[in-house]
């Protein structure tokens, strides 16, 4: 595995232990991100498009059973063959988060961006977030006026990664020795709690 994979499970790992009593569940998945309509000589028809986020927040509760969906006339899924073949719900995601090991450039940042604004227009009680472990080469100026498709975005550490191989537990080991990584960890938990406990209050209905 990658370095930032690597980190996202030992994020995942400690997402679900400091947030247990809010009952949701933490992976990584493939959520809508986009919908629209496709017209060819022979066919018409509404595409579902599937994309990879690295960790999704959502409530078993509130999946959508989608069995048979494929067989209906005129809705297809791009990449359906992403959502696992033993479950035939989708989820519906509270947060979202996307990871960089290393910081951002700009056309990552513009990237996301979007694709924030565009699973929010189909998800608009969603909250998509941007994790960095270090800032890399990411100026606070630049994060801003790139990043504006982001509820929040937070590096960990700043300045660029070592070099060296990101090995299992490290981030758990930064956040116990370092009381500036632990603050902006504590921050997150934080903010994803109350995201979830107070949805319903800050939607527009």
């Amino acid at each position: 595995m990658s370095n930032e994979e690597t980190w996202r499970d030992d994020l995942i790992n400690l997402l679900k232990k400091d947030l247990s009593d809010i009952h949701h569940e933490f992976s990584s998945r493939n959520i809508i991100r986009d919908v629209y309509y496709y017209n060819d000589t022979k066919s018409r028809y509404l595409q579902l498009g599937l994309f990879n986020q690295d960790i999704v927040i959502w409530d078993n509760d509130e999946n959508l059973n989608i069995l048979g969906f494929e067989k209906i006339k005129g809705i297809k899924f791009h990449n359906l063959d992403l959502i696992s073949k033993n479950t035939s719900e989708l989820i519906i995601p509270k947060i979202i988060i996307e990871l960089k090991y290393n910081g951002a450039n700009t056309h990552t940042l513009l990237t996301y961006s979007k694709i924030s604004f565009d699973i929010k227009s189909i998800y608009p009680n969603s909250k998509y977030f941007l994790l960095m472990l270090y800032s890399g080469n990411s100026s606070n100026n630049k994060l801003l006026r790139n990043g504006v498709g982001f509820d929040k975005i937070m590096y960990f550490i700043e300045g660029k990664a070592r070099e060296k191989e990101y090995m299992q537990g490290i981030f758990n080991e930064m956040i116990d020795k370092n009381f500036e990584i632990r603050k902006k960890y504590k921050a997150i938990v934080d903010l994803i709690r109350n995201a979830i406990l107070f949805n319903d209050e800050v939607s527009i209905k």
